[in-house]
């Protein structure tokens, strides 16, 4: 593998590294604090059966009657622009019968706080203030659990 010299340009992508990494973390743990309530709703628990919880590393568990799943952020460079990536995995058995974890479904959040459903889509969700009537993490909660019921468990 040959290592080419890093044009300026692209240097200067990582100058606000702290601010950007701070605001991206902020804004996750934002989304990840609204999937806990919206799961741990009466309702929504007896409607999902689903248990999600998460720790201050914003790494997360979620326990749901189609198998377990976790969810961790990754923070990058992604099209020249410093970016988080909330990766949703699912346990799945190998054909070889070891537990294996297969990425399911990703929530982009961007430097400025904007929080996007999946990798390519442009549909934002608020995550920061949402008021009390507002659906906006049913749609992530209800996506995450679709995704993780249509992976199958068993891999080939």
């Amino acid at each position: 593998m040959i290592f080419q010299h890093v044009e300026s340009r692209d240097q200067n992508l990582v100058d606000s590294t702290k601010t950007y990494t701070d605001t991206i973390r902020g804004y996750c743990g934002y989304l990840l604090e609204g999937l806990s309530k919206f799961f741990a709703l009466d309702h929504n628990r007896v409607k999902y059966d689903v248990v999600f919880s998460s720790d201050d590393q914003l790494l997360s568990v979620i326990s749901t009657p189609f198998g377990k799943a976790r969810g961790r952020l990754a923070v990058q460079i992604v099209d020249g622009d410093v970016a988080g990536r909330y990766v949703f995995e699912k346990s799945v058995v190998s054909s070889e019968g070891k537990e294996i974890w297969i990425a399911i479904w990703a929530i982009r959040i961007l430097r400025n706080g904007n929080v996007l459903l999946g990798d390519e889509g442009n549909i934002e969700i608020e995550v920061a203030n949402p008021g009390p009537y507002s659906n906006a993490i049913s749609a992530p909660a209800k996506s995450l659990l679709y995704r993780i019921a249509i992976t199958p468990t068993f891999q080939d």
